[in-house]
């Protein structure tokens, strides 16, 4: 449930981060920032999803519902088994759309906030091995997803933005 707040926070984070200006520009954050971040989440969010039909998975916790998952069964892991089990198409997607989302909310972060990038990406990386450790994606999924949030950040730095006037 962590990748989530992780965008809107992310978009706080960028929002929020000072930058260099000169004395009569006003504080609030540059728009170039702000398309950068959701150049980058939203490709690589949708990218994910749009390959969606391409391949079509049973997540592991279905699959192979006989083995065993993670021993401690906190709240909101069972919260979260209750909504996949009555509103997901108990389906996984490959490349994981959260873990490319997450992955590109830190990078974006990255480059705006260094220091509060470090912890973004310390959390992506966090939400990857949960996915895998839970059983909602497989390791190649987690894997592809972050490559996927990776290649979404250098495709979006490679676009080249009309000046605003």
């Amino acid at each position: 449930l962590l990748c989530y707040p992780l965008v809107p926070l992310g978009f706080a984070a960028i929002y929020l981060a000072p930058r260099r200006r000169r004395s009569s520009e006003p504080a609030a954050p540059g728009r170039r920032a702000i398309d950068d971040f959701w150049a980058t989440v939203l490709l690589a969010t949708l990218f994910c999803y749009a390959i969606y039909p391409f391949y079509p998975l049973t997540p592991p916790r279905v699959l192979f519902h006989d083995v065993p998952g993670p021993h401690i069964e906190p709240l909101l892991r069972k919260w979260n088994f209750w909504l996949l089990d009555h509103y997901s198409v108990q389906a996984c997607i490959f490349p994981s759309g959260h873990v490319a989302a997450v992955t590109a909310v830190a990078l974006a972060v990255r480059k705006h906030a260094p220091r509060l990038g470090a912890l973004f990406l310390f959390l992506a990386a966090s939400v990857a091995l949960a996915t895998v450790y839970g059983r909602y994606h497989y390791a190649a999924d987690a894997v592809a997803g972050a490559l996927v949030g990776v290649a979404a950040y250098f495709a979006s730095n490679a676009i080249k933005h009309r000046p605003i006037e």
